[in-house]
């Protein structure tokens, strides 16, 4: 079965900021017909990175002014539902772990 995806994100960034953009599918964890394209607006020089746990990341500085982030992707999936760990606990946000050389990379 294909499912479209994607978004249109918008942004009225004030000063010039820092952005880690976790918005892409999992690497290599679908079939894609159509694959997913990232579309900075304006653009701005920006870094695609695998971080430790194997997840895609973009790294960029916003400029002043609209910033604009869109992507559209189909998936191929099998239809059937995700496993569900009914015994899985949330965690806070306060006690996640931090990944120290990736808030190093980005200060």
């Amino acid at each position: 079965m294909n499912i479209r995806i994607g978004y249109d994100l918008r942004f009225d960034v004030p000063a010039p900021t820092p952005m880690l953009l976790l918005l892409h599918t999992l690497p290599n964890g679908y079939a894609m017909p159509k694959p997913e394209t990232l579309v900075i607006e304006p653009q701005v020089p920006h870094q695609v990175f695998l971080d430790h746990h194997g997840n895609r990341c973009t790294r960029l500085e916003a400029p002043p002014g609209e910033l604009k982030l869109t992507n559209d992707a189909i998936v191929t999936v099998d239809g059937k539902h995700d496993l569900v760990a009914f015994d899985a606990i949330e965690d806070p946000v306060n006690e996640l772990p931090v990944c120290y050389d990736i808030l190093q990379s980005l200060g």
